[in-house]
């Protein structure tokens, strides 16, 4: 969510207070352009299995180094409210995408898309992004399908969303092209922030 080009895990020693015991092991980890938290939680938990084990073995062998951590470097996780899962389209299309992949596939990350008179919450699970064309200024939540190889685009305070992969409510996650096989979209089409009770489970 925060545009981070790593993450990783560390093996340390509980202690009472909160993320403060020392570190026998740290080992970084790249995040994927498209990678969403599901699957990078999957890999974490692979390597993390991984250096526990090593750690464990260490231990036995009495060949463990213990190192303190830094109270100075400690963040904290804000907890996500309902708020985070909806798109705010005037923002930044890297910045809308980030959001869509840390949120991906739960809680999500959603919009509003209006079509013909009615509306449809609609999950995005994972896109890519593209910059306006020179001269291009079209007001966020504007939609274009007339693009070759981008099936489906959404304006942004600066740029394209390109919806890989989508989820209506009640809906399993399809791809962008099975999903547009079955939703017309007319030429009133738009996109609009959800709102938390519209948004897809």
């Amino acid at each position: 969510l925060d545009g981070d080009a790593e993450t990783g895990v560390s093996v340390m020693r509980i202690e009472r207070e909160m993320d403060a015991g020392p570190v026998a092991s740290a080992s970084r980890l790249p995040i994927g352009e498209h990678e969403n938290t599901a699957e990078l939680s999957l890999r974490l938990a692979a390597l993390a299995a991984e250096k526990i084990a090593e750690v464990v073995d260490r231990i036995e062998a009495d060949r463990v180094v213990w190192t303190p951590q830094d109270p100075a470097g400690a963040t904290l996780a804000a907890k996500l409210e309902k708020g985070d899962t909806i798109l705010d389209l005037r923002e930044p299309a890297l910045v809308l995408a980030r959001r869509i992949h840390a949120l991906a596939p739960r809680p999500g990350a959603s919009v509003m898309l209006v079509a013909g008179g009615a509306a449809t919450a609609l999950k995005i699970l994972r896109t890519r992004t593209a910059a306006f064309s020179s001269g291009e200024a079209p007001k966020p939540g504007s939609i274009d399908v007339r693009t070759p190889g981008a099936p489906l685009r959404i304006a942004t305070g600066d740029g394209w969303l390109l919806p890989i992969e989508i989820q209506r409510a009640g809906g399993k996650a399809l791809a962008i092209d099975d999903f547009l096989r079955g939703f017309l979209l007319g030429e009133d089409a738009h996109c609009e922030p959800a709102t938390p009770a519209a948004e897809p489970a």
